[in-house]
């Protein structure tokens, strides 16, 4: 038998559609907790909004199963869903697989005119019922501003969503989904860029990821909230670009990995 400590092995695969109620699950049990989750949501992620993201989540799937097969050429934009499970050792003491993970990310191989990158997108996609468009317009808003910044037409990849489930944490799930995003990357000689959450930004740090710019919101001075003292808000994240956040301030740092050759 596997000895308490010792890691369970972890598999990562493509997303299929009997995933997606695993998914949204892990989604609303990673980000639920977290402070912008409760000011976004102050009465959770409704059933619409998780109904929002299934369906999200799954023309990802229908999408990425096109040409998958047929064309040998990579398709000049493409975007993906792979999930991290576990899976029985060779004495099989652990259990049938779980997925306790996935990752989200875009992938374009072209260069974009400034029409087809230079659009806002509308955060209505996330607005349910009893959501804070208020807050949704400053953090998700800011957040993707920030992203067409600094990503442009340039050809790359961007992650737009990697967690895991809290129950299953420290495992290696998002080490193992990270790894493979990259790896994928270095192969087409592709920068990846994403937007960390003060939970995330030493992971990202550790895999080459340097910081580019800071979203910072204030969130005790523009909407009351207040720090408990075991909240992370990522006041020691991007530190040397930027210094210390100040008290109230929750931080979500811009980060970009250049493609590492062989």
């Amino acid at each position: 038998m596997a000895g308490q400590n010792q890691r369970i092995p972890i598999r990562v695969r493509k997303g299929t559609r009997a995933d997606i109620n695993d998914v949204v699950r892990i989604n609303v049990d990673a980000f639920g907790p977290g402070i912008m989750n409760k000011l976004l949501y102050p009465n959770g992620m409704s059933e619409e909004g998780q109904s929002k993201f299934a369906a999200t989540m799954a023309k990802i799937v229908e999408d990425a199963e096109v040409g998958s097969s047929d064309d040998s050429k990579p398709k000049s934009y493409e975007s993906f869903l792979a999930v991290a499970e576990t899976v029985a050792d060779e004495d099989q003491s652990t259990p049938a697989p779980e997925v306790i993970a996935f990752a989200w990310w875009e992938t374009w191989r072209e260069p974009r005119s400034e029409e087809e990158w230079d659009v806002s997108e509308p955060v209505s996609a996330y607005s349910t019922e009893g959501a804070n468009d208020e807050i949704m317009e400053a953090f998700i808003g800011g957040i993707r501003a920030m992203r067409r910044r600094n990503t442009r037409g340039d050809p790359g990849t961007c992650l737009r969503n990697l967690c895991c489930a809290p129950t299953r944490s420290r495992l290696g799930a998002g080490s193992a989904l990270l790894r493979w995003v990259t790896e994928l990357a270095d192969k087409e000689g592709l920068p990846c860029w994403l937007e960390a959450s003060p939970l995330g930004y030493p992971l990202y740090r550790r895999f080459g990821f340097q910081d580019v710019e800071v979203l910072d919101l204030r969130l005790t001075e523009r909407w009351g909230a207040v720090r408990s003292t075991d909240d992370n808000w990522g006041a020691n994240t991007a530190t040397e670009l930027v210094g210390v956040a100040p008290e109230g301030v929750y931080r979500s740092v811009g980060m970009r990995r250049l493609p590492v050759k062989e």
